[in-house]
């Protein structure tokens, strides 16, 4: 398991999501999340077939947050080309974190 940082403070859990499978699946099905879903290499997410509300984050290549969204279920977010990482969270779990626009996150095993 690895932790999530934010500016230097660990604030979550994680969990990845990556491989074809994973990714296309990822929170979908659930009634709740605890923790920080990590999908990499993603430019754009959807909550179609949600059954709560995410906080989303876009990340770049440096680990510097370019892009904060909270989607309710059935949305979908633009690309977000420069992104390289993509953190969902429950609802209010950013706030809670700190984590917004300009922050700079780590993952740490």
């Amino acid at each position: 398991m690895a932790w999530l940082l934010v500016d230097s403070n660990p604030v979550a859990s994680t969990e990845d999501f990556n491989g074809v499978l994973k990714k296309s699946v990822g929170l979908l099905g659930k009634d709740k999340y605890d923790g920080a879903a990590i999908f990499k290499r993603v430019k754009s997410v959807h909550t179609f077939g949600m059954k709560f509300p995410i906080d989303v984050a876009f990340v770049d290549k440096s680990g510097q947050v370019i892009k904060v969204y909270q989607l309710k279920p059935y949305r979908v977010v633009m690309p977000v080309l420069k992104a390289h990482i993509v953190i969902e969270a429950q609802a209010g779990a950013f706030f809670r974190w700190s984590l917004k626009q300009g922050c700079k996150i780590e993952l740490k095993d």
